[in-house]
């Protein structure tokens, strides 16, 4: 009997150290890899935009406006919103911004297509060149053909966007 129970407590003792063995080879091939990091750029802006050339002979005075941008973390689509337009577009993870040419609201009832040239999301924000060009031969009075080229700067309020 005496035996017997001597073989019980070693196979007992043996049993244990296989789990405490087992669990801790369970727990070495669990993930410990942090999650990845989402880019998210949505939140409220402030955008200053800045004349840098004008040809239809209008003022270069920088003038400031509150917009937003529209995204769902870790998407490529983006609604950027300057306080007047919504334009469409695509942000790349390293904060590539581009958004397709659109035709926006007339300038003395003349068509204006606006354009960003370039364009990057930042922790704190945004830069874009924009152009906006002028067919001013359909305007009312009717004048030149022209465009105006403008630095716009983004700053985030709130949380600072997340650029993987």
């Amino acid at each position: 009997m005496r035996n017997l129970a001597a073989a019980m407590t070693r196979i007992s003792l043996a049993g244990a150290a296989l789990v405490i063995v087992g669990g801790a080879a369970c727990k070495s091939q669990s993930p410990t890899a942090a999650t990845p990091r989402q880019l998210q750029v949505g939140g409220t802006y402030q955008i200053t935009k800045t004349g840098l050339e004008d040809t239809c002979g209008g003022p270069l005075t920088p003038f400031v406006s509150n917009g937003t941008v529209t995204h769902t973390a870790g998407s490529g689509t983006i609604i950027l919103n300057d306080g007047f337009t919504d334009y469409i577009g695509n942000v790349s993870t390293d904060g590539a911004l581009t958004v397709p040419a659109r035709n926006t609201a007339p300038h003395l009832g003349a068509p204006v297509v606006t354009s960003f040239q370039s364009g990057r999301f930042t922790t704190d924000g945004f830069t874009a060149d924009v152009r906006l060009d002028i067919d001013g031969p359909h305007g009312t009075p009717p004048l030149g053909v022209c465009f105006v080229r403008q630095s716009w700067r983004g700053i985030k309020q709130g949380a600072p966007n997340i650029i993987p």
